[in-house]
């Protein structure tokens, strides 16, 4: 039995008249046996940084969905009952809304979706996904809170971000791993595509170091006034000196959580340019 289902609707739900402030809605469904957007539209423009950043939340929130409802297939064991999710299709809460009232007023949806977990807990009360004797016993409502059900279109820009950078599927399969063949940070499944890919890196990573270069190889071509930039007496077979890669320049703001889709990072306002190089080699 699924208990804390119930999802309260946001106090501010209110839609304003058209033209004012950007909307968007995201269809989720089935094709082909898979799960994921089926249509998506967009209303009037952004008018200031705030509602251009928000412009993201309809997208965040249907993959959120889509990553959710993939782990409850994959790998909870949940099926699709076909009669239950053509009267669910028929119905509105199969789109995510950004503004609710806008859209339950102007485009007379019924009841529309109104974040990820809005429309998981939607799906999962009109019985379109039903456990079966596969499933494992399960905190639904501890599972959904992955999804950060009080955030909607009206919370903070900062709270709509964090929700949208949330890595469900890594998150879920915490709760329970996908099956032998899965990724269990994505919750992909790996096809022989991905496979061959994690294989040439691997062995890319395992080569035999490249014999160092020298000055000139590096440099390359130069022209005449930057040669003579050069300090004096300069050999361009000498060997290169290490310089530190990318990643001494662009580094972590805090440390690595898979738990997040992006991390933050920091990036430095110079890179490596000709004039760091000429301070670097040696005389």
């Amino acid at each position: 039995m699924m208990v804390g289902l119930t999802l309260a609707a946001p106090a501010l739900i209110e839609g304003g008249a058209a033209g004012e402030i950007p909307r968007s809605k995201y269809t989720l469904g089935f094709e082909d046996g898979r799960f994921g957007e089926t249509g998506s539209r967009a209303y009037d423009r952004p008018n200031n940084p705030i509602e251009t950043a928000k412009r993201d939340f309809g997208f965040t929130q249907s993959r959120n969905a889509i990553d959710f409802v993939n782990w409850l297939q994959n790998s909870m064991g949940y099926e699709v009952d076909q009669t239950a999710l053509k009267k669910w299709e028929a119905s509105d809460q199969d789109e995510i809304v950004d503004q609710y009232g806008y859209f339950e007023k102007r485009h007379k949806l019924e009841d529309p979706s109104v974040n990820a977990a809005d429309f998981v807990t939607n799906m999962l009360q009109a019985g379109v996904l039903k456990p079966t004797a596969e499933t494992p016993p399960i905190n639904m409502q501890a599972a959904l809170n992955v999804l950060n059900p009080q955030t909607t279109y009206y919370s903070d820009l900062r709270d709509i971000q964090v929700a949208g950078n949330v890595n469900v599927p890594y998150l879920l399969g915490q709760i329970n791993p996908y099956p032998e063949g899965y990724d269990q940070t994505t919750g992909q499944l790996i096809t022989p595509e991905m496979q061959e890919s994690v294989e040439l890196a691997t062995a890319y990573a395992q080569r035999e170091p490249a014999p160092p270069q020298t000055i000139g190889e590096f440099i390359g071509s130069i022209t005449p006034q930057e040669a003579m930039a050069l300090p004096a007496g300069v050999d361009f077979g000498q060997v290169m000196p290490d310089i530190p890669g990318l990643g001494s320049y662009v580094t972590l703001s805090a440390p690595f959580d898979p738990g997040k889709r992006q991390q933050a990072i920091t990036v430095p306002r110079q890179m490596l340019d000709f004039q760091t190089l000429q301070r670097m080699l040696p005389v």
